[in-house]
């Protein structure tokens, strides 16, 4: 074993360089989906991408908000698989758990709002499909890392 590879509790052997390298690219390709829908939303539909603001108060967000926010959450599941492969049994299970009621929640969120139909539909499809991009992904990453020899 060498400073790049950990091994869990259960003495599976992670390769820390290879889970963030792909965590990297996860970040990458989130941020381009999360312009792409931006786009989408803003060209195609006419309807504003929403970030809140308080309460049911919302302000329209810009791409490179958008942008971002998913660098920043895929930092954070990255973070947290990381944690969740040395403290529990079975990592990927409760990683993928969190993720989904995390996607649920931010895409129930723009139904809360003031905010009119179209955009809060066109604002939870976005955070659907950055969510489960960053879900999927990430579990990708995982499972090669989790192959260090």
């Amino acid at each position: 074993m060498n400073v790049y590879t950990a091994v869990d509790a259960g003495e599976h052997r992670v390769d820390r360089v290879a889970l963030w390298a792909g965590m990297v690219a996860t970040g990458l390709v989130v941020s381009l989906l999360a312009v792409l829908g931006f786009m989408v939303t803003r060209v195609l539909l006419g309807a504003a991408v929403l970030a809140p603001r308080g309460g049911t108060a919302f302000i329209a967000t810009t791409p490179y908000q958008l942008s971002v926010a998913a660098i920043v959450a895929t930092a954070g599941a990255g973070v947290l698989v990381q944690l969740l492969i040395y403290v529990t049994p079975r990592p990927l299970l409760f990683f993928g758990l969190i993720s989904a009621t995390a996607t649920g929640v931010l895409a129930i969120w723009p139904f809360t709002t003031a905010a009119d139909g179209l955009s809060q539909v066109a604002t939870s499809a976005v955070h659907v499909s950055l969510g489960l991009a960053i879900w999927l992904l990430t579990a990708t990453v995982v499972r090669h890392a989790g192959q260090a020899p």
